[in-house]
């Protein structure tokens, strides 16, 4: 739980019962969903050309600064 509170991760809880008046909780997982292979390059790229690259982004603040710190080269 220490692990995925530290590393900011959104998280899934798990519970099944009969109603939502008598659920057991199963448990929770934690989704990491890294960058995808040649952003940075791709970022990068661009950047050496002149762009200002910028993220917008739906998620919360802390997923935003996440992925900004993963070192795909977006300042947050």
């Amino acid at each position: 739980m220490l692990l995925i509170y530290h590393l900011m991760l959104p998280v899934l809880g798990f519970a099944y019962g009969p109603n939502m008046d008598n659920l057991v909780y199963v448990g929770m997982v934690g989704i990491m969903d890294p960058p995808r292979h040649g952003v940075r390059e791709a970022i990068a790229l661009l950047q050496q050309g002149g762009v200002s690259v910028k993220m917008l982004t739906g998620d919360a603040q802390e997923t935003a600064d996440s992925i900004g710190e993963s070192g795909v080269g977006v300042c947050v």
